[in-house]
């Protein structure tokens, strides 16, 4: 297989397939952000969203005709949503972890008569 070959249908398709997981899992992670109402991180998260989309479909557009590349784009959209969900769950996971002890040493004031 030739320096080419193996760009064609190995690089490019790999390359195509990890921005496809960036790109949608940034998009998950940005609505879930919205449906929470936190509007700021969702805008930082739609900026690089797009940034990584148009690198993607740029080479996709480059290499319209390898097979590899549009394999690699389907099967990159959902590995994205996985780990997109997957990212939520952990960073609330960690926010409910790191809130908890708070609630332990500082009672609310409300619960005192």
């Amino acid at each position: 297989m030739t320096d080419v070959q193996l760009l064609n249908y190995i690089a490019i398709p790999v390359g195509i397939f990890l921005a496809r997981v960036v790109d949608v899992s940034l998009g998950t992670m940005k609505v879930i952000y919205v449906t929470q109402g936190n509007r700021w991180i969702a805008a930082g998260l739609g900026f690089f969203e797009t940034l990584v989309w148009l690198v993607a479909i740029s080479q996709v557009m480059k290499n319209l005709t390898t097979w590899h590349c549009y394999v690699a784009w389907a099967t990159g959209y959902s590995a994205g949503i996985f780990v997109g969900i997957t990212l939520v769950k952990m960073i609330q996971s960690r926010r409910k972890h790191m809130a908890q002890p708070e609630n332990i040493f500082m009672p609310n004031m409300m619960d005192q008569k």
